[in-house]
């Protein structure tokens, strides 16, 4: 599930709807639940998300969780010293599987 920080809920105004178990490596807590509308840097817009409120790593103010990358294609790419991030909405129908190029690559690499 997707996740802010109570500072960042705080600063927004958002007001909690809810309340749920969120369990964690080894624990768990209870959490407010608030409605956001979110906008992702290639414009997909989500309005009316469910996310929790948290507490999360320093210097991370919100969590984009499953429940919002389940919705499309999504994809981390690294190369060159760079990683790419990609995210489209709604999911295309042709899916990218990896597997078969990895295989070819690592045979390749292997025979040197």
């Amino acid at each position: 599930m997707s996740a802010v920080t109570p500072e960042i809920a705080k600063k927004l105004n958002l007001v909690s709807t809810n309340r749920i178990k969120v369990n964690g490596i080894g624990s768990y807590c209870i959490a407010d639940v608030v409605q956001v509308s979110i906008r992702l840097p290639n414009l997909v817009e989500l309005t009316n998300a469910r996310i929790s409120v948290l507490n999360l790593v320093k210097d991370v103010d919100m969590l984009i969780g499953m429940d919002i990358i389940r919705l499309g294609d999504f994809s981390i790419s690294n190369g060159v010293g760079k990683t790419l991030f990609t995210f489209a909405m709604p999911p295309f129908d042709d899916k990218i599987d990896l597997y078969e190029k990895a295989i070819a690559v690592n045979r390749n690499n292997n025979t040197m």
